[in-house]
């Protein structure tokens, strides 16, 4: 909001081609180090101090009241800008090596000393996979379903049938059908899991997801649980984290995100998904949260290359609503075509929401 010229959003694409970072904040720092961009560190705080001592670099701190030396080191950073970028390489390859080592022995004594369960094998879970024309994103997300710690998944691939697919897995040709909505509907047709759940190419789970999703659903005693996720870029590395919204906030926007596990039962309730709808899935959100329980988990479990919203994404929520209101009484389509409304959700929705937590924190 300083700078009009800085991204709203944040990608490590902005380091491409940054001469020099003034790391204000210890995770700036270890970013820094991490993309090998030659740095000054603002010594705030004994980890700033230790960190940089610690990978030689300490001669690129400046300390907060010493503000007048800036220039000088920034001179000495450009100065030796590539001799500096070599060393910063260096410095992330040993560290990254040692922390697979440190990693590896802690999974080594994990495994040598916890004696695994026997029989872990509950409720059948349905994975659709929606497949692209990449092969490496298919096997990316295939192989995330089935590295999962739970057992009893079912793993329906739906898209042009490729040479690393797996025989446990079940394979529709998804040509026929042009929308997600059309996918899903034929893979549903297909599905024997008690659970269901799908997945688009490129995106991946935590290993555990499904075990620790199932596991909530079971002690939350809900019908469908939905949980935080990360975005990531096309060579996985992080980009941004994201926070799921209570269901309640569906009529403004589709909140739950694209790691979720719900009961066939709630299925057989919603019924198959809507092919005409702008967003299929935010249309079967509507319908389920009538005459099904939604929870939020704030766990991240899932990466995806997708971002969730665009900047055409809120029309497509708005024609998305208009159409689910279609087959409602009159009142209701009025009353949520004025809460649609520009003017409306400016003037009326959001100081109601602002009121609603300030309240909220003076309760509490």
């Amino acid at each position: 909001s300083l700078d009009k010229q800085c991204a709203a959003a944040f990608t490590p694409t902005l380091y491409d081609g940054l001469d020099l970072m003034i790391a204000t904040a210890f995770h700036s720092v270890v970013f820094a180090i991490q993309a090998a961009i030659p740095l000054i560190a603002i010594n705030y705080a004994p980890k700033v101090h230790r960190l940089m001592t610690d990978i030689g670099l300490e001669e690129y701190i400046l300390e907060p009241h010493a503000w007048e030396q800036a220039p000088a080191l920034v001179a000495r950073v450009l100065a030796n800008h590539d001799q500096l970028v070599v060393q910063l390489q260096d410095i992330t390859r040993t560290l990254t090596n040692s922390a697979r080592q440190t990693l590896e022995i802690v999974r080594t004594q994990i495994e040598t000393s916890v004696v695994a369960p026997e029989g872990r094998r509950g409720p059948v879970v349905t994975i659709v996979v929606i497949g692209s024309n990449s092969d490496h994103d298919n096997q990316t997300t295939l192989d995330s379903c089935l590295e999962q710690t739970y057992e009893n998944i079912e793993i329906i691939f739906v898209g042009s049938r490729t040479a690393a697919l797996s025989p446990e897995i079940s394979c529709i040709a998804g040509d026929s059908a042009s929308t997600l909505g059309e996918k899903l509907n034929l893979a549903a047709a297909l599905a024997t899991g008690d659970y269901l759940s799908w997945i688009k190419a490129g995106d991946f789970y935590t290993t555990d997801a499904i075990d620790y999703l199932l596991q909530q659903a079971a002690e939350l005693d809900c019908e469908m649980v939905y949980a935080d996720y990360y975005t990531v870029d096309e060579h996985q590395r992080l980009c941004n984290a994201h926070v799921v919204h209570p269901s309640y906030k569906l009529f403004r926007g589709d909140v739950v995100g694209p790691c979720f596990l719900y009961r066939r039962s709630m299925s057989a309730l919603v019924g198959s998904f809507k092919t005409e709808s702008p967003l299929a899935a935010y249309d079967y959100w509507l319908r389920a949260q009538q005459v099904a329980v939604l929870r939020p988990l704030h766990t991240r479990l899932f990466y995806t290359m997708t971002a969730h919203r665009s900047e055409q994404t809120p029309q497509a929520e708005r024609l998305t609503r208009r159409h689910w209101r279609a087959g409602r009484s009159w009142p209701h389509r009025i009353i949520g075509q004025l809460l649609d409304t520009t003017l409306v959700n400016a003037r009326v929705i959001r100081p109601a929401m602002g009121l609603l937590r300030k309240v909220r924190r003076v309760l509490q």
